[in-house]
């Protein structure tokens, strides 16, 4: 349903006020559902004790990556 409406209402804008391809963002969406498809066959094949510790492991990361934004990022406007 979102490939649909990511076909419909942005192949306009696409083509008019971008100078790209009319199903430009079409194709992006496309190429991000299926990586999303393949994670969620990689999570739904991966043990329920498994995916306990990748989660652990994943917000940990999630966790540093966060308190480094006020460091390293910028503000903008």
């Amino acid at each position: 349903m979102g490939l649909f409406f990511s076909l419909v209402s942005t192949s306009l804008i696409a083509s008019d006020k971008l100078d790209t391809n009319s199903y430009y963002f079409f194709f992006k969406h496309l190429f991000y559902v299926g990586i999303a498809i393949f994670f969620v066959i990689f999570f739904s094949s991966v043990s329920q004790a498994n995916l306990f510790r990748i989660s652990i492991v994943l917000f940990i990361i999630c966790f540093i990556f966060l308190t480094l934004v006020p460091i390293v990022g910028i503000e903008v406007k």
